[in-house]
C-alpha cells in the first residue's frame, strides 16, 4: 500500500478526491440548510460602505458584493449565519430587488440587482455545487488510476560532424 502513494500524482489525486467530498457534503447540506457568511464588512475597524458574502444554498453557492450609500454595521454574531430552509424560498440573497442577469453559462450566472428602497445595489455571481464536485472528481480518478510513466534517461545526441568538401 505504501508503494501506492509514492510520487506527487497519487498524492494530489486523493487531495482532489477530498475536496470532492468536501464540495459534495455542502451540496447535501445546501438542500434544507442556509449558510451564509459576511466579509469584509470592517477594514480598519472602520465600516465600509460594500460588503462580501459568500451565501449556500439550494444546491448553489453564491458570491455577492453589496454596495451601499451608508456604510455596513455586522455584529460579530452576524458574521455566520445559518438556518433551515424552507423548500418555498427562492434562491436569492434575500433582499427584495430588482434582478437583471447580465450573463449566464452551463448553469453558473452573474445577476446585477437593486433594493427596493434604492440603498443597495447587488452584484451575485452564482455557480451549482456541481462546478466544482465533478471537475475535481474526474481529475482525482485521471491522478489516481492512470499508471504514472516511467522516466527514462535521455542519451545526450552527439553531434553529427559533415564532411565539408
Amino acid at each position: 500500500m505504501g508503494e501506492f502513494f509514492k510520487g506527487w500524482r497519487r498524492k494530489i489525486g486523493v487531495l482532489t478526491l477530498v475536496m470532492a467530498l468536501v464540495f459534495t457534503v455542502g451540496w447535501v447540506r445546501s438542500i434544507s440548510i442556509y449558510d451564509r457568511i459576511n466579509l469584509l464588512a470592517f477594514v480598519d475597524r472602520k465600516p465600509q460602505e460594500c460588503s462580501y458574502v459568500i451565501v449556500s444554498q439550494h444546491s448553489c453557492i453564491m458570491l455577492l458584493r453589496w454596495e451601499g450609500t451608508k456604510p455596513f454595521r455586522v455584529l460579530p454574531s452576524d458574521v455566520f449565519h445559518s438556518g433551515p430552509l424552507a423548500p418555498s424560498d427562492p434562491p436569492n440573497s434575500g433582499l427584495s430587488y430588482s434582478d437583471e442577469c447580465l450573463g449566464q453559462f452551463c448553469g453558473a450566472a452573474f445577476r446585477q440587482g437593486h433594493a427596493a428602497n434604492g440603498q443597495i445595489k447587488e452584484y451575485t455571481f452564482v455557480l451549482h455545487y456541481w462546478h466544482f464536485v465533478l471537475p475535481l472528481t474526474l481529475v482525482s480518478l485521471w491522478l489516481l488510476l492512470t499508471k504514472p510513466r516511467k522516466s527514462t534517461e535521455n542519451k545526450i545526441a552527439e553531434p553529427i560532424t559533415e564532411k565539408v568538401a
